[in-house]
């Protein structure tokens, strides 16, 4: 259902999408992630949200996922950009 619901957002003119892959954290959804990341095609960008903290950047990154949602927490964020190189 997830990859019919990304082409009905693209049809719709939405330009980016969050999303944990269907799972309980985006690590946990990294496969589907990326399968998503290959649909879109650069025709949506995918955001990886839920529960991403420094541990699953290089997860996520490697599934193609070039956007990240971390929440409000100033140190998950401040960790989650040291952890990408930042």
């Amino acid at each position: 259902e997830l990859p019919a619901a990304l082409d009905a957002v693209v049809a719709a003119g939405v330009n980016r999408v969050l999303t944990s892959g269907g799972a309980p954290s985006a690590l946990d959804g990294a496969a589907t992630l990326e399968s998503l990341v290959r649909q879109a095609g650069g025709r949506v960008t995918v955001v990886a949200g839920g529960r991403v903290d420094a541990a699953a950047v290089q997860g996520l990154v490697r599934a193609g996922v070039r956007e990240l949602h971390v929440g409000n927490d100033p140190r998950r964020l401040a960790a989650v950009i040291a952890a990408a190189g930042g």
